[in-house]
């Protein structure tokens, strides 16, 4: 785990989101990982995240610069962004890696 100074993404609301997990997978896949209490679960801020996720995930196969990250298409690195709630948190991970 990176302290929270060293990465961070940002949407639409003020706040940086600073992923518990990246992770970078033998095939060429990154994984930001955010892991979730079932007490949290439909709140407003775990619903913006996912969102935020599937947006992220969704628009990765753009060529992107963002800060210091950089990702070129021709690298064949895939990039994608994940909610594991505690309750199947396993399971997710699982199918994540297949």
């Amino acid at each position: 785990m990176v302290a929270k100074k060293e990465y961070a993404l940002q949407g639409w609301q003020r706040n940086k989101i600073y992923p518990d997990f990246i992770a970078c997978v033998k095939d060429d896949r990154v994984l930001v990982l955010e892991t979730k209490g079932l007490q949290l679960k439909g709140n407003d801020d775990t619903e913006y995240k996912q969102k935020l996720f599937d947006l992220l995930t969704n628009e990765q196969i753009k060529p992107l610069h963002a800060g210091v990250l950089e990702l070129a298409p021709e690298t064949g690195a895939k990039l994608s962004f994940h909610m594991l709630m505690e309750d199947a948190w396993r399971e997710e991970l699982l199918k994540v890696l297949g």
